[in-house]
C-alpha cells in the first residue's frame, strides 16, 4: 500500500456545488423568520428552555461521561437510566424548527422531543438507549433490525425507506445512504411552513454519487445553470474536515487492503491476519477478502451482524465459516 503526501484541500468543493447556501446556516441556529419550536438552551444555567425565543449555542455543562458496557448494547443498564436523567441534551442534538433530535439517547425523555432519529448503529450514536424507551425512534430499515436484534421488540421503532419522502409529524423527511456503515443515513428535511429544507449527514463518507439520482440530494445540484431549491442549513459531520485529509475512493482502499493481505499470504500461507472488528463496519473489507479465500469469522457480534445483512440481501456471504466463540 503506498502512502503519498499532503495535497491541496478539496472540502470547499463539496458545500459550493449547492447555490447560494447563507453563510448564517452553518451555525446550528433558527433563522428568525422560521417557526422555531424546538428547545433552547439557558445560556446562564445551561438547561433546556422552552419558552425561549432565541438562540443560545451552549454545551452541556455536565462532566459525566458514560464508559462502554456490555449492558448498554443489551439495553439493560440502570445505571445508564440514572445517568441519562441527569444530563441535558446539547443544541445541536436538535434539527432548529422542528420537534426532532438527532442521535440523542443519552439524555432520558427530552422535554419537547416528538421523534428521536438514529443515524446509524455505532454505540457513540445509540449510547444510553435501554429496552425501557418509549419514546418514537425513526431510522433506516437496516438499523431497525439491529435495534430489534439487540434490544428486542419492545421499542417504538420506524424503518424508513431509502430516498422516499416520509410525513412525520408534519414535515417531510428523506432518508438517504450515507455510506458509512450498513443502514447509515442523512437526514433531508423539508419545513413546509417555510419550505426551507435542512440536511442531517450523520456520520457520512462523500462520494459524487449522493449528487447524481436517484440521490434526493440532486434537485439541489442541477447540471447546469442554476437550481431553483437551496438547502438551508446543513448538519456537517467534520471528523475529518481538515487539509491533511484527502483519501482514495473507499472502493480504492478496499483494493490495496485486499491485495497487501494476500501478497502476504502468499508469502506466509501459515499466517494468523487478525483484523479488528466494530459490529458493524468493516463488511466491505470482508466481502473483497472473501472472492479469494475462505474466512473463518470468530466474532459472535459481527457474525450477528453479517447474517441481518443477509436478510436484506447486502452481501452475499455464501461460502464463510461462521465459528462462534
Amino acid at each position: 500500500m503506498r502512502f503519498r503526501g499532503k495535497r491541496a484541500y478539496h472540502g470547499e468543493s463539496i458545500l459550493k456545488y449547492f447555490t447560494e447556501i447563507p453563510k448564517e446556516s452553518v451555525v446550528l441556529e433558527s433563522n428568525s423568520d422560521a417557526p422555531d419550536i424546538s428547545p433552547k438552551f439557558d445560556p446562564m444555567a445551561g438547561t433546556i428552555d422552552t419558552t425561549s425565543k432565541k438562540s443560545f449555542p451552549q454545551k452541556p455543562t455536565t462532566s459525566l461521561s458514560p464508559q462502554r458496557n456490555r449492558s448498554f448494547d443489551k439495553g439493560d443498564s440502570q445505571s445508564v437510566k440514572l445517568k441519562n436523567t441527569t444530563r441535558k441534551c446539547p443544541q445541536y442534538k436538535w434539527i432548529a424548527g422542528t420537534p426532532f433530535t438527532v442521535d440523542a439517547f443519552r439524555y432520558g425523555a427530552i422535554p419537547g422531543c416528538q421523534v428521536y432519529f438514529l443515524s446509524h448503529f455505532h454505540y457513540d450514536h445509540y449510547g444510553g438507549l435501554t429496552k425501557a424507551f418509549k419514546g418514537s425512534i425513526y431510522c433506516s430499515q437496516v438499523t431497525e433490525g439491529f435495534l430489534k436484534n439487540n434490544f428486542g421488540t419492545g421499542l417504538n421503532v420506524t424503518g424508513l425507506e431509502l430516498n422516499q419522502p416520509h410525513q412525520i409529524c408534519g414535515f417531510d423527511v428523506v432518508a438517504i445512504d450515507a455510506n458509512h456503515c450498513p443502514g447509515s443515513v442523512m437526514f433531508l428535511i423539508h419545513i413546509p411552513s417555510t419550505k426551507r429544507f435542512v440536511l442531517h449527514t450523520g456520520d457520512f463518507r462523500f462520494t459524487w454519487d449522493m449528487f447524481s439520482p436517484p440521490s434526493p440530494l440532486s434537485q439541489f445540484v442541477p447540471s447546469s445553470g442554476l437550481s431553483s431549491t437551496s438547502l438551508h442549513c446543513i448538519y456537517l459531520d467534520t471528523t475529518y474536515c481538515a487539509p491533511q485529509y484527502d483519501f482514495d475512493s473507499q472502493s480504492t482502499v478496499i483494493l490495496s487492503a485486499v491485495q497487501v493481505t494476500r501478497d502476504f499470504l502468499e508469502r506466509n500461507p501459515t499466517a494468523l491476519i487478525v483484523c479488528g472488528m466494530y459490529s458493524i463496519g468493516k463488511e466491505r473489507f470482508v466481502y473483497g477478502e472473501f472472492f479469494a479465500e475462505q474466512l473463518l469469522i470468530i466474532s459472535f457480534r459481527f457474525v450477528n451482524s453479517l447474517l441481518l445483512l443477509l436478510s436484506f440481501c447486502i452481501f452475499p456471504f455464501s461460502n464463510i465459516n461462521f465459528s462462534c466463540s
